[in-house]
């Protein structure tokens, strides 16, 4: 279900384009909320397997070729905020690599970096993958009335999911939902010269304005330059940060997975990287890789 439903199931959904409608339809979601799905496996042979004594199925194994890396960890071990807050006294901008949109653990952590006195004082910027440029007016109105009802404040940010660029259906996940709350929530403890700024980087977009030749432009030219797209977004941005009288010149850049890898291709990472040589560093967060190679052909559903 929507945001909306969650958060109060009697309110009833704005109504839709026709144009939009449609394509929500031949999308085959509608308002159907996504969940994750754990894939079950039988490891290769001789694999240790901790979850099923009997070694017969199991969700999640760890290869061996993993040792060296999970024994380093263990004898380097340091919190993870305390970790990416030393980075920013070396870098500037940190790309953190997010995992799969809809986890929301992954938005509490980031929540909690965010929140930190030092984040605060220190950067208070942050770029995010979700949420198309077109919406960052919508979007500083929310985070700069941080004294709002929650019912305002519930019907503000889901107005901003609802209009999210490509999905017609509204963006379903509800942790970003939760965390732009928060966010108000928090900018409203703070002076208005400390609060932390959020920018939508993802590429131009207003449905209430788009015709279904416009949709197919979209797609053929736009989505394939999308990573430039967002790239050029978080660059012009950023460098205005930087020659501004701003006192804190440092930003955390939140990209889906493969959007913040550093490959010597065509990422937005990549394009940050050569913008900012030496300032620049980025973050994976940890993540389950499937060997789908050995799977049985059966889901369990989480």
């Amino acid at each position: 279900m929507y945001p909306a439903d969650r958060t109060n199931p009697g309110r009833k959904r704005g109504k839709m384009s026709d144009f939009r409608l449609a394509v929500t339809s031949l999308m085959g979601f509608g308002p159907l909320a996504l969940t994750g799905l754990c894939l079950a496996q039988t490891p290769p042979a001789g694999m240790p397997n901790s979850i099923d004594p009997n070694g017969t199925r199991t969700v999640f194994y760890q290869p061996q070729e993993l040792e060296p890396y999970v024994s380093f960890l263990q004898s380097h071990a340091r919190p993870s905020i305390t970790y990416l807050l030393q980075l920013f006294r070396t870098y500037d901008l940190i790309i953190l690599a997010e995992r799969t949109h809809s986890e929301t653990t992954q938005w509490e952590f980031i929540y909690e970096l965010t929140s930190h006195p030092e984040f605060i004082a220190k950067v208070g910027h942050i770029f995010t993958e979700y949420g198309s440029v077109s919406q960052q007016k919508a979007l500083e109105e929310v985070l700069s009335a941080p004294g709002l009802e929650e019912t305002d404040l519930n019907r503000k940010c889901i107005a901003l999911l609802r209009n999210f660029r490509l999905w017609p259906y509204g963006w379903h996940n509800n942790n970003i939902f939760e965390y732009l709350k928060k966010l108000c929530r928090l900018n409203g403890t703070l002076p208005a010269d400390g609060r932390i700024a959020l920018y939508f980087s993802d590429v131009p977009w207003q449905w209430d304005a788009k015709t279904p030749t416009e949709y197919a432009h979209y797609w053929s030219t736009e989505i394939p330059q999308r990573d430039r797209i967002m790239a050029n977004h978080i660059i012009s941005r950023f460098q205005e940060i930087l020659q501004s009288n701003a006192p804190r010149k440092k930003a955390l850049v939140i990209m889906n997975t493969r959007h913040a890898f550093r490959t010597g291709g065509n990422n937005t990472g990549d394009f940050l990287f050569q913008a900012f040589p030496n300032r620049t560093a980025n973050v994976m967060l940890n993540m389950t890789a499937l060997d789908f190679s050995s799977l049985s052909g059966e889901y369990q559903g989480t």
